[in-house]
């Protein structure tokens, strides 16, 4: 194909037309064939694309012709086309972990029927694999459209936490019932049958049960966040907790940035986490019912706000980590919505 047409793309950013909305790019392409033929247009496409651990996901953001009436090509000229397109995508050329967006700039060459069947019979015999059946030859460079990094700004809410480490405290205190009993009694189990020893295991998990829900809802209680708008580099996200804090030792607080993927190319899904920022750790100081954290937003760093595309979501998550008195430790999140601001 190389051989048969020559083509070099340039692009460059409009700054007399773009605005804070939107962005214009105007460019040239120029084209060179070694066979003189007539195309019939030229329509060029812009597209985002992302690839990674997941199906590819495609959506066209401006369409733009290049040339639209039937044009001569001789062999051994060089054209020049001028053409500008529009990119109004809030996603930057992006590099996640199990995941990478790119734009594609896809150019379409139309032929007559004639010019087709002649090249058919020689030059296309040998690139047939550039051609689809409708006579066209597509032409593909990706590009970097790389945005300023925008301000972040979080949607102000207010909503519970929750907890994400039951099944550690439950471990805990089976595994702690199950020592207690079976060490008091346990010259009386060894002479028991297999079905009594079963139920006695079953009674340790339904107590550990009851112990739990006891120890998150009557003596620890339940936690709340109302996150507010603070200013262009902060936002406020002020803790509830509905026991005043009774029987915390420690209580800290971060957020992340977590990238999820969802590959769901083969016969069953799996789902690809990873996370792409973790702020800095706060101790919250328990003084009162309601406790403020000043949080400050990334910087020096391209990342995302929250986004749904495709099977790819980046989500921000609000993190409470608590150590009661009892000495193991409790995991609260709260998945929080932000977005790009100029």
């Amino acid at each position: 194909m190389k051989d048969f047409f020559r083509i070099n793309v340039d692009i460059q950013k409009d700054e007399n037309k773009s605005a804070i909305s939107k962005t214009f790019y105007n460019g040239t392409i120029s084209i060179s064939v070694n066979e003189t033929v007539k195309i019939q247009q030229i329509v060029g496409q812009l597209s985002l694309k992302m690839k990674g651990r997941m199906s590819t996901y495609e959506r066209s953001l401006d369409k733009f012709f290049i040339s639209n009436s039937i044009k001569k090509f001789v062999k051994g000229e060089t054209y020049q086309f001028p053409f500008d397109f529009e990119y109004t995508s809030d996603m930057p050329t992006f590099k996640g972990r199990n995941f990478s967006s790119l734009y594609e700039l896809k150019f379409e060459f139309d032929f007559d029927k004639e010019n087709y069947e002649k090249l058919n019979g020689g030059v296309l015999s040998s690139i047939s694999t550039f051609f689809s059946g409708e006579r066209k030859f597509k032409y593909i460079e990706y590009i970097n459209l790389e945005q300023s990094q925008k301000a972040f700004q979080i949607v102000e809410s207010d909503g519970k936490l929750y907890a994400e480490s039951k099944f550690f405290l439950f471990f805990i205190l089976t595994v702690l019932l199950a020592i207690i009993y079976f060490g008091i009694f346990f010259q009386q189990i060894l002479n028991q049958d297999f079905g009594i020893i079963m139920l006695e295991i079953i009674l340790c998990i339904g107590i550990a049960v009851a112990l739990q829900y006891l120890i998150l809802t009557t003596m620890i209680g339940h936690f709340k966040a109302q996150l507010v708008i603070q200013n262009r580099d902060n936002f406020l996200s002020i803790f509830y907790s509905e026991k005043n804090w009774n029987y915390i030792s420690k209580a800290t607080t971060t957020y992340s940035i977590v990238e999820k993927v969802v590959d769901d190319r083969g016969t069953s899904s799996t789902t690809s986490t990873a996370t792409l920022y973790l702020s800095p750790k706060k101790e919250i100081s328990k003084h009162n019912q309601e406790e403020e954290v000043l949080f400050a937003y990334p910087t020096n760093q391209v990342l995302l706000p929250t986004l749904q595309l495709g099977d790819v979501s980046i989500k921000w998550m609000l993190h409470l980590t608590l150590t009661p008195i009892l000495g193991f430790k409790l995991d609260f999140t709260k998945e929080f919505i932000v977005k790009s601001v100029d």
